[in-house]
């Protein structure tokens, strides 16, 4: 299940969406420069996942701020295709099950990745990287 559209797609990892919400960045400001000739803006199921995981996330007016945050973007669901290429990821590359699940979403929808995690990310061949500095 590829996005398509005219423009290009990007996928916003986890670590973006929870620094923009502890206020650490401001994840639009990164993204504006991006949201040209309609491009698509997506995340993971994963990274929903992960950010609800989180202690504050218990807080009811923060659960409102995380869901109006994910409003703004395609939510990408984790396909047979995407499981079975995160877990050639994580037996080849030895890339955590959760950020090779969030790479091979990535991959398959013919993405660019926009994290400031490149530690993990860096090891997995034909995934387009931005790397964000904030």
């Amino acid at each position: 299940m590829a996005i398509t559209g005219g423009g290009k797609i990007y996928l916003v990892d986890t670590d973006m969406l929870i620094n923009h919400l502890r206020k650490f960045c401001n994840l639009f400001d990164v993204l504006s420069p991006l949201a040209v000739n309609s491009a698509v803006f997506m995340v993971s199921v994963i990274s929903k996942a992960e950010v609800f995981a989180g202690r504050s996330s218990k807080i009811v007016k923060q659960q409102i701020k995380i869901n109006a945050l994910f409003n703004f973007f395609t939510l990408v669901p984790v396909t047979a295709d995407i499981a079975e290429l995160a877990g050639k990821y994580t037996r080849d590359f030895e890339v955590p099950l959760l950020d090779a699940l969030i790479a091979a979403t990535t991959v398959i929808n013919q993405a660019m990745l926009i994290t400031q995690n490149t530690r993990h990310f860096s090891k997995i061949p034909n995934l387009k990287l931005i790397s964000s500095v904030l």
